[in-house]
C-alpha cells in the first residue's frame, strides 16, 4: 500500500535506468555511507508500476477542524517530515511539535513527546509555541558505536 501511494502520489515520472544510474550517483557524491541506499529503494520499489497521480498533493481545506497536534521527527527516515510540517501549516490553530528523534517514537518512549501528546489527547493542551522535544532514543541504543 506504502508502495501504491508513494508511487503514484509522488513520481509522476519514473527515471530511466540511465537516469537512476545519474540520481544514484548523485547521493552516493553526497552521502556514501549510507543515504544513497534510501533513492535505490525509493526510486527501484516503483518500477513497473502504472504511471500518474492517484491523488495528487493539493492544498488542504478543512473548515471547523479542531487544533491538531503534530508531531515531527527530525530522524524519520519513513514519514517525510517537510511534508509533515507542510501539512501541519494547513491545519488552522494546529501546532508542530518536532523532536530529534525518528519514526514512532511516541511509541519508542521520547519521555518529552509523551508529556505533550499525553496532554493533547487528554484535554487538548497543546504545548507551547516553538516547543521542540530533544532525541532521546539514540542514546538507549545499547552498544552504538561512539557511546
Amino acid at each position: 500500500m506504502q508502495s501504491a501511494l508513494t508511487c503514484h502520489d509522488y513520481f509522476p515520472h519514473l527515471p530511466s535506468r540511465a537516469e537512476f544510474a545519474r540520481i544514484e550517483n548523485r547521493l552516493r557524491a553526497i552521502a556514501p555511507q549510507f543515504g544513497w541506499l534510501e533513492g535505490r529503494y525509493e526510486l527501484g520499489r516503483c518500477w513497473g508500476m502504472p504511471p500518474g497521480p492517484t491523488w495528487a498533493p493539493h492544498p488542504l481545506h478543512v473548515p471547523g477542524i479542531a487544533p491538531v497536534l503534530v508531531g515531527i521527527g527530525e530522524l524519520d527516515n519513513n514519514t517525510d517530515n517537510l511534508g509533515a510540517a507542510h501539512v501541519a501549516a494547513q491545519l488552522p490553530e494546529s501546532r508542530q511539535l518536532w523532536h530529534g528523534d525518528g519514526h514512532a517514537a511516541l511509541l519508542m518512549g521520547n519521555t518529552c513527546l509523551a508529556k505533550y501528546a499525553t496532554a493533547y489527547l487528554a484535554d487538548g493542551t497543546m504545548p507551547p509555541p516553538g516547543t521542540r522535544c530533544p532525541g532521546e532514543l539514540l542514546a538507549k541504543i545499547p552498544d552504538r558505536p561512539g557511546a
